[in-house]
């Protein structure tokens, strides 16, 4: 897109934009803020206000795909959890769902991400096995997209044997990954899918955590170990 396009656009939600920020600075909570900071959200500009008071906000904002791509590219976390809550999923492509996926810079965006578009969109057993496919580095938040997805899809039929025995590889080396984003969120999608679904056969999957994981992650692969047992 040209700078003049850009322009161009950005002077049409001009005021749109500046009530945004007023009613943001409004609900400003400093002591959130510096918490979410020491939980290593960081974004380089955040208001501390609470989801509750944003799906409030979200409520009078028009839902337009224009203002939702302006808000999203803002280096403001406010403007990005706005953006996925005025975005329509029933338009969103998969190259848009992708695009999205590649851009997500925190753990709190992804997880809006997942809840509020992906698990609803039509293709969403597509755009889950893609994003096990991409690999995305464990240093990025949008590591944690594949494992979030999951979480929500544990029970549709879109999961299956064979999703996860291919996924496996990329499974185990997320899991037992020291610098991965967290074990936990691999844990907990797999918890979901040993508990909705007993015809799929998490032992393998859940015997190789276990024969690789170290410390934490070992401890909850044992956990995982027992479900998946239990299941059978």
């Amino acid at each position: 897109m040209s700078k003049s396009i850009e322009e161009t656009i950005e002077g049409k939600w001009h005021e749109t934009l500046q009530e945004i920020r007023l009613q943001l600075r409004r609900g400003m909570d400093g002591e959130t803020s510096t918490n979410q900071r020491k939980m290593g959200l960081d974004y380089e500009v955040n208001f501390g206000v609470n989801l509750l008071r944003l799906q409030e906000l979200a409520k009078s904002l028009p839902k337009e795909e224009e203002l939702a791509d302006l808000m999203w590219h803002k280096k403001v976390r406010e403007m990005k959890l706005l953006s996925l809550m005025i975005r329509s999923v029933d338009t969103l492509t998969m190259e848009e769902a992708l695009t999205l996926a590649d851009e997500v810079e925190t753990l709190e965006v992804a997880e809006q991400l997942v809840f509020r578009l992906f698990r609803r969109a039509p293709f969403a057993a597509e755009l889950l096995s893609t994003l096990f496919e991409r690999k995305y580095d464990r240093h990025t938040p949008s590591a944690t997209l594949p494992y979030l997805l999951l979480n929500h899809l544990a029970g549709e039929e879109g999961v299956t044997a064979t999703l996860i025995e291919q996924a496996t590889p990329q499974i185990v080396a997320d899991f037992v990954a020291p610098d991965f984003y967290s074990s936990s969120v691999i844990y907990h999608a797999l918890v979901k899918v040993a508990s909705l679904r007993p015809d799929i056969d998490l032992t393998p999957l859940c015997n190789e955590l276990l024969s690789k994981g170290k410390g934490t992650s070992k401890e909850l692969a044992q956990q995982l170990v027992e479900l998946a047992q239990e299941q059978q």
